[in-house]
């Protein structure tokens, strides 16, 4: 990330960038939870034992951009975890010693579990005797999609300039009362020269009681120029006005122009396409209509032609469809016109299943794959 995205605050302990600590997560952050997640989590679960479920503290010390800052990478959880009474005897405050080459912290945090989550009250983070306040939010499941957010997820997080930009990830974190959470999501994007390009407030938002430990978002960014970008997402719980910033870098290249495939596709419940869906979600016998706009066909005599075809396969393995000229076409050469086709299926059994579809350039007979997921659901009573 660029030193000047990162603002220092009042207080801030923030002493060493690091360019790429949410590389560093994915690569020893499983070696991190190995080293004392079970001890932590058996000294909750005594302390506290209606809780069943996984305490994240391992992860959540593994998310934090502040903590991977102020000890220029990950920490190790050193001696035993303490967990004591607060003073009003209704909380329990968890004390972890992190280390890392000769710096030395004291994480602490209050914890609570009055009905059927877990609750982090006022982290902070201690250094050279600083108390330095942290945010209970933390960003985790990462993932970069193209074409659609329900195609397979993406390797590493680069596109090209003609293709739209998918992320998925998940909140945690955020404070819950009777009315749910209230969660304002927003967007930044700067350029490799540190120049800001484009901006969204807000970009998403969720106020609602989550269905489970975190609060998912998809955001759809759009096409980018070839070029390398930092996305910066800022999420803001409205109730406690806790901020909580995440970075990612994406890579934007010029594709190859002579490889047929898809570019973008979109859902909808009808053929006009009005009201397309950011899901691939239907109801059991609904109709699935979908819209492709494919690229990469050699002109020859002034025209393009090729054809896709769709295998629907069920969660167990099974081909429940083959439709081997699922959509077809041929049309004069325009650089500037997009080719866009269309097709239409209908599933009456309720699955997740795999959309793989086989695009084939009628001339070079040359082909390629793409592969999407879809969801059909009982119908809400």
């Amino acid at each position: 990330m660029p030193k000047h995205h990162k603002k220092k605050k009042s207080g801030s302990f923030l002493t060493t960038p690091i360019l790429l600590a949410i590389l560093a997560v994915v690569i020893v952050g499983g070696l991190y939870v190995n080293r004392k997640e079970p001890t932590v989590k058996r000294l909750l679960e005594q302390a506290l034992p209606t809780a069943s479920e996984e305490i994240p503290i391992a992860e959540y010390l593994a998310s934090k951009q502040e903590i991977q800052d102020a000890f220029a990478g990950l920490p190790d959880i050193t001696g035993d975890p303490d967990l004591s009474w607060n003073s009003n005897q209704s909380e329990k405050i968890l004390t972890l010693t992190l280390t890392k080459d000769s710096v030395i912290g004291i994480f602490q945090v209050t914890v609570r579990h009055p009905e059927t989550r877990w609750e982090f009250l006022n982290p902070k983070l201690t250094i050279k005797g600083k108390d330095n306040a942290l945010s209970s939010l933390f960003v985790t499941n990462v993932a970069f999609f193209a074409a659609s957010p329900t195609s397979a997820p993406l390797k590493k997080p680069t596109f090209t300039d003609d293709e739209d930009i998918y992320i998925k990830l998940a909140l945690h974190g955020a404070h819950i009362d009777k009315d749910g959470a209230n969660i304002t999501q927003s967007l930044r994007i700067f350029d490799s020269e540190n120049t800001l390009i484009a901006a969204k407030a807000p970009l998403a938002k969720f106020h609602g009681t989550p269905s489970g430990e975190t609060i998912p978002f998809t955001n759809k960014i759009g096409h980018l120029p070839a070029g390398h970008y930092y996305l910066e997402f800022s999420f803001r719980d409205e109730s406690t006005k806790a901020i909580e910033t995440h970075w990612q870098e994406i890579d934007v290249r010029t594709p190859p122009k002579a490889i047929p495939q898809i570019k973008r596709v979109s859902y909808a419940s009808e053929a006009t396409f009005k009201q397309t869906r950011m899901e691939a979600s239907f109801v059991m016998g609904e109709t699935t209509y979908l819209k492709m706009i494919l690229d990469g066909f050699k002109p020859t005599n002034g025209k393009v032609s090729g054809t896709v075809s769709l295998t629907i396969t069920g969660s167990d393995g099974k081909v429940v469809a083959q439709k081997p000229k699922f959509a077809a076409f041929t049309q004069s050469f325009d650089p500037q016109k997009r080719i866009t086709v269309t097709g239409s299926f209908r599933l009456n059994d309720p699955d997740v299943y795999l959309l793989t579809f086989r695009i084939e350039d009628f001339f070079t007979k040359l082909v390629t794959e793409h592969d999407e997921k879809l969801l059909v659901r009982l119908p809400k009573k």
